[in-house]
């Protein structure tokens, strides 16, 4: 295993390794492609797929029309190339508006996975919140039973068309609260424009994501964080599988966000962020204290990464 900058323990990267590299092999030894081969960027033959084929995956010109690259890595032992794509409507992100392309080292698609709102140019989108940010902040705060206790101030001030800011704690979160404007589709009403904010409570049992309704101030949506983290590992002061166990016995033990038992202000936002805005940049074994990798030939280069995915769960078992 070739690592640098551990942190609490080393996640058991066998089986997961075997899942994954099994999925992988297995698609590409059969004919089971979306494409042939083809040159140039992953990114852009993805993005031409799409486009050939919106018909079929009844998507039309404005439902494809502007996408943010959210993540990309690619795979070493196989030059597999991972995409994560997010859709927005006049630089505003859809919230859940994903698409997951995954392409061969010669260009060959292997899979396409889509969230995607559909009918984007028919639908007439307010692109103005009628509530401030910290209006918004406000009403989840009373969604949750919280009430400020120091006013909430402007620590980073506000860019671009989803209006990204980032406030104080105002007594309520560990940390301060990053808040942006989104689109996020409401099965009664379909797309509103929302806030998105991140509080993290002080109790440090809850870290919610939060879509408040830009219009209204209702809570449309809540995702706590505090139980996606999580590894199956060998935990401290064990440094390898063998120290104080057997190769035969599986020891490890299932932690939820263990970084919060070191210290809150090293890794405040989890392992896998990198640029201490909430959010992970990775889903795979990277981050901000550890760069993990399975190391079989021994050259401490390249090697394969297992992928939590967005959930960042990494509790895969022998």
């Amino acid at each position: 295993m070739n690592t640098h900058r551990p942190a609490i323990g080393f996640i058991s990267f066998l089986a997961v390794v075997i899942t994954l590299t099994a999925a992988v092999d297995a698609a590409e030894s059969g004919s089971v492609f979306l494409t042939g081969p083809a040159k140039g960027d992953a990114l852009e033959i993805t993005r031409l797929y799409l486009t050939s084929n919106k018909a079929a995956l009844k998507l039309d010109d404005s439902d494809l029309a502007d996408q943010v690259v959210k993540d990309r890595y690619v795979t070493m032992h196989n030059g597999v190339t991972h995409l994560y794509l997010r859709q927005r409507k006049g630089g505003i992100e859809i919230y859940n508006g994903d698409i997951a392309a995954h392409v061969a080292a010669d260009g060959r698609i292997i899979r396409v996975n889509d969230r995607l709102a559909r009918n984007l140019g028919q639908q007439a989108l307010a692109m103005n919140p009628k509530l401030t940010a910290p209006e918004a902040i406000a009403a989840a705060a009373e969604h949750l039973g919280l009430k400020l206790t120091e006013a909430l101030v402007v620590e980073q001030a506000a860019v671009g068309p989803a209006r990204q800011a980032v406030f104080s704690h105002g007594g309520i979160s560990r940390d301060k609260i990053p808040v942006k404007l989104m689109f996020y589709s409401d099965a009664a009403q379909g797309l509103r424009l929302v806030w998105n904010m991140v509080l993290q409570l002080k109790d440090g049992e809850h870290w919610w994501d939060l879509n408040v309704d830009a219009e209204t101030g209702k809570v449309l949506s809540k995702a706590n964080w505090t139980a996606n983290d999580t590894y199956q590992v060998y935990g401290l002061p064990r440094e390898a599988p063998t120290d104080g166990g057997t190769a035969t016995t599986d020891t490890r033990t299932l932690e939820v966000n263990p970084y919060f038992a070191v210290a809150t202000n090293a890794s405040p936002y989890g392992w896998h962020d990198t640029d201490g805005v909430v959010g992970a940049e990775f889903t795979d074994t990277r981050g901000n204290n550890v760069f993990a990798q399975e190391d079989r030939d021994n050259n401490n280069t390249g090697g394969f990464r297992p992928d939590g995915g967005i959930s960042l769960n990494f509790t895969n078992t022998l």
